[in-house]
């Protein structure tokens, strides 16, 4: 089963899935009517099922393995994982696995204060200073100041604040945000998948243009071993397995962490166009089986374009 098929990694899942295992049946999902989404046409059956923060959401979407009898569940957004880090046993007396790493990690890689903290004493991972109170960040930073909700994702709540004003102290106060000094600078990203035998393998992107949810439409890849290096630090101490996606900024001549997105990222397909086939390899390791060697990535300016799709 592959979760929120409307999302922009799924054709890249879904199509990855279909070449390596030819005999398998893919369920999907999404929360909006089969008729609406192109990739709908790529699945054996489609399940439209509520929010994941709807209160059936784990009761609808279990039956639905256990009735046919899912082996691997793959949900490819945040709230998704979120949810089913929490009810992996639920699914595991279905018979079901589901294909995130483990409950503590995410939490770790979902919660940016947590993520902060468990880094900023590390000499090899840059962090942003990272406050819970404006007052300290104004008295070491100045601003601009940039507030971010502690669990955010797609850029969602984001402000950033040239000086001080009620909405900045009001995010603050109700405890779901952290504060940092605003860096400007260049994003790149990193597509890493690490096996439960501690060997990973990583395909670094620098992001040229990116939509207004952070999804890169425009990315350079290359071989970038300092990037390659430090995420690789970044997943052994977090405890990570399978694939995730790690964020960076490049600031200063420097590259601090942002963040780590335990699921496919929206540009997953120019991992695997690159050369080097991570849903594939995150599969493997769910099955728990070593990755493939890294190959030679095809190094160059990578883009995506739109189509249209008419379903009748």
């Amino acid at each position: 089963m592959v979760t929120a098929i409307g999302s922009m990694a799924s054709v890249a899942v879904i199509d990855s899935i279909r070449e390596r295992w030819q005999t398998a049946t893919v369920i999907g999902t999404d929360i909006y009517p089969e008729k609406w989404l192109a990739q709908s046409q790529n699945t054996d059956k489609f399940f439209q099922v509520p929010r994941a923060d709807h209160p059936d959401y784990i009761r609808i979407m279990s039956e639905i393995c256990g009735k046919h009898h899912i082996d691997w569940l793959i949900p490819l957004i945040d709230p998704e994982v979120d949810i089913l880090a929490l009810n992996r046993e639920t699914f595991e007396k279905e018979g079901t696995i589901i294909c995130i790493s483990g409950t503590e990690s995410i939490e770790k890689c979902r919660n940016k204060l947590t993520l902060y903290q468990t880094f900023k004493d590390d000499g090899n991972v840059n962090v942003i200073p990272t406050y819970t109170r404006l007052e300290i960040a104004e008295k070491f930073h100045g601003y601009p100041l940039i507030i971010k909700p502690r669990k955010g994702r797609s850029s969602e709540g984001l402000q950033i604040l040239e000086k001080r004003n009620g909405a900045g102290k009001i995010a603050f106060q109700n405890g779901t945000s952290i504060i940092q000094p605003y860096y400007d600078g260049e994003i790149f990203t990193v597509d890493i998948v690490r096996d439960f035998f501690g060997n990973c393998v990583s395909i670094p992107r620098k992001e040229y243009i990116r939509n207004k949810i952070g999804a890169g439409l425009t990315v350079e890849i290359t071989n970038n071993k300092t990037l390659e290096k430090i995420s690789a630090t970044v997943t052994e101490k977090l405890n990570i397995y399978g694939a995730v996606n790690i964020e960076f900024l490049c600031f200063d001549g420097s590259y601090y962490l942002l963040d780590v997105n335990p699921r496919f990222s929206a540009g997953v397909s120019f991992t695997i166009r690159s050369g080097f086939n991570i849903v594939k390899n995150h599969m493997l390791v769910m099955m728990g089986n070593e990755l493939e060697p890294r190959p030679e990535i095809v190094e160059g300016i990578y883009m995506k374009i739109y189509t249209d799709v008419v379903k009748n």
